[in-house]
């Protein structure tokens, strides 16, 4: 019915729209380097964070996995079981980007037949995108979880505004290289934005 479905609408329309923006934390990138105009280097770019995006495999089934503990934990006030799913939720993710950046060369070399080595320090920078990522969702979850969905899509907007300026003067400094950390520590500006909203409206309260 309608009165069932518009709690549903109210609570899902924050996260819907602040997923519409990820692309500013996952793609806006490439609109900021383009105009560079250096085909190879920018070639070799989308290679490296190509492959550095398939840990999002692993990191993804990390998350899945631990979920609903997660959720359960701070819906019941849990902070010992919270810090234990946290630890290992990261601890997991750790292991998984760096085993990635030590053997960044092997896969690299196996996966393009060593025609894109040169894409090598682009994967390895990139890799942290799925530790800071993963950081960052984690605090989302709580967010959630507390019944404040909207801090997602403040978060999110005011993280769009930081990473539309920031971009450009990364980009500038450290050309592609600059691209890549821009993209790591994106989800760190996230975290620490979403972590002050929920400081500052009381977020932690239950």
């Amino acid at each position: 019915t309608a009165k069932e479905l518009l709690p549903v609408l109210k609570f899902c329309w924050p996260l819907a729209l602040g997923a519409a923006l990820g692309y500013f934390s996952n793609g806006y990138d490439k609109a900021v380097l383009e105009p560079l105009g250096d085909v190879d280097e920018f070639g070799y770019y989308c290679v490296g964070i190509s492959i550095a995006a398939y840990l999002s495999v692993f990191t993804t089934s990390i998350s899945s996995t631990f979920q609903p503990d997660t959720y359960e934990s701070i819906i019941q006030d849990d902070k010992k079981r919270f810090a234990k799913v946290i630890a290992v939720r990261i601890g997991l993710t750790f292991v998984v980007v760096a085993a990635f950046v030590l053997l960044c060369p092997l896969v690299i070399r196996i996966l393009t037949a060593g025609k894109y080595m040169a894409a090598v320090p682009y994967a390895r920078i990139s890799a942290f995108v799925s530790l800071t990522s993963s950081i960052y969702y984690l605090i989302n979850d709580y967010s959630i979880a507390k019944g404040r969905p909207q801090l997602y899509l403040i978060t999110t907007i005011i993280g769009v505004v930081a990473i539309v300026g920031l971009m450009p003067v990364f980009v500038q400094h450290y050309s592609y290289a600059g691209g890549a950390m821009m993209n790591v520590l994106s989800f760190v500006l996230l975290f620490i934005i979403n972590w002050a909203l929920l400081i500052f409206t009381g977020g932690k309260k239950k």
